[in-house]
């Protein structure tokens, strides 16, 4: 059991690094800016993989994998908004959502659980 967290461990670790060096490229090259939002995370490296995925298919993201309360702050101007739910989306968050997409703001759920939640 020891040995099958370690083993996880450095795989989270290898993710990590290799999503920071892909995600300076995309950076670097000036692709279309996104900003990947973790709104709920059943396994932090997930969201870490689609960030991984998305820079591949030509964005520079930026990700906030902070869960907190209120929205995530870009500090650049993006053009895609993607709010990943990895164990559902809150009534309040799905709320906020809402009201940006009906604002014509280019935001879309994405993760394995879209569901509304009741916490």
């Amino acid at each position: 059991m020891a040995g099958a967290t370690r083993r996880l461990a450095r795989f989270h670790e290898a993710v990590l690094h290799r999503a920071h060096c892909v995600m300076r490229d995309g950076s670097r090259n000036k692709r279309v800016p996104l900003l990947l939002e973790a709104i709920s995370v059943a396994d932090e490296t997930d969201v870490w993989m689609e960030a991984i995925r998305l820079t591949r298919q030509g964005f520079d993201v930026e990700l906030s994998s902070q869960i907190c309360d209120s929205p995530a702050v870009s500090t650049q101007n993006y053009e895609h908004h993607l709010l990943w739910c990895g164990r559902g989306i809150s009534s309040n968050k799905h709320s906020q959502f809402l009201e940006k997409l009906n604002a014509g703001q280019p935001i879309r759920l994405c993760g394995p659980d879209t569901r509304v939640t009741l916490s």
